[in-house]
């Protein structure tokens, strides 16, 4: 297992459990191949790849996350992700397959102590870096 235990993956409340968060896609998953956006290229498993996002409205914000280590500091640039599914959506782009249109969102778990929550939208969570946040699904929405 390459995180060592998956106690990170339970929904009972034990100290090692990770929030589940959302993250859409700004560009359509289509342009390039699916793969190259899902698939680590040096061992073929599911492994996307997350980076920062250029929005600085947030930076600045300050975290009011208190299990934070970060707490009442600026949440500075990173991935910005959704507890809520819909909320993500908004922000994704839609593709085409076959004529048919569809939105695409990553389900992850995110570590608490590490998710930053702006105080200008406590609907969003950011982290500084993409290993705080682990992808473990995906959500596709025909629409």
């Amino acid at each position: 297992m390459i995180f060592g235990h998956s106690n990170w993956l339970a929904k009972d409340g034990n100290s090692n459990e990770w929030a589940v968060v959302y993250s859409g896609f700004r560009n359509s998953p289509m342009k390039t191949e699916l793969s190259q956006k899902l698939i680590d290229p040096m061992n073929g498993k599911f492994r996307p790849n997350l980076k920062n996002s250029n929005n600085l409205e947030f930076s600045n914000s300050k975290d009011v996350n208190p299990r934070s280590e970060n707490f009442n500091k600026p949440c500075g640039i990173g991935i910005i992700c959704s507890a809520k599914p819909d909320l993500a959506e908004i922000k994704t782009t839609p593709f085409s397959l076959n004529g048919i249109k569809y939105k695409m969102l990553l389900q992850c778990r995110a570590n608490p102590v590490k998710m930053r929550i702006p105080q200008s939208n406590q609907e969003l969570r950011i982290f500084n870096l993409p290993d705080h946040v682990r992808p473990y699904g995906i959500l596709i929405k025909q629409i």
